[in-house]
């Protein structure tokens, strides 16, 4: 039994189907990128070698891969902002153990003037 290819609507209903099981992306995200998978679907099956079957397997792997790049790319973002987190911790202490140093020198300095003026 032959089916007709799926029109612009359909695709774009099917892509939309696929992409809301993707959690964090906004409706109108999901919206846009539908219409740019039946876009790129459209495109490449302009000869008709393309059925209903690889598109919805197109974006099946789509959402697959998109989902395995945002985990991964979640897990960086924790890494950067606990490294930065020690980042600007490390950065707060060494901003007191200068001023800290700053107040020695100074009484350091103030001491070898005391010093020398009972010298002299």
């Amino acid at each position: 039994m032959w089916l007709p290819h799926w029109d612009n609507n359909q695709l774009i209903h099917v892509s939309k189907y696929h992409l809301q099981g993707i959690g964090d992306m906004p409706p109108k995200d999901i919206d846009n990128l539908g219409h740019l998978l039946t876009n790129i679907h459209r495109t490449s099956a302009a000869d008709g070698r393309f059925h209903n079957s690889d598109f919805e397997n197109f974006v099946k792997k789509f959402v697959d891969i998109y989902t395995a790049q945002f985990v991964v790319i979640k897990e960086k973002r924790e890494h950067l902002e606990k490294s930065l987190s020690c980042i600007r911790k490390v950065s707060s202490h060494a901003d007191v153990l200068e001023a800290r140093l700053a107040r020695e020198a100074t009484v350091l300095t103030e001491k070898d003037e005391g010093v020398n003026n009972i010298l002299m």
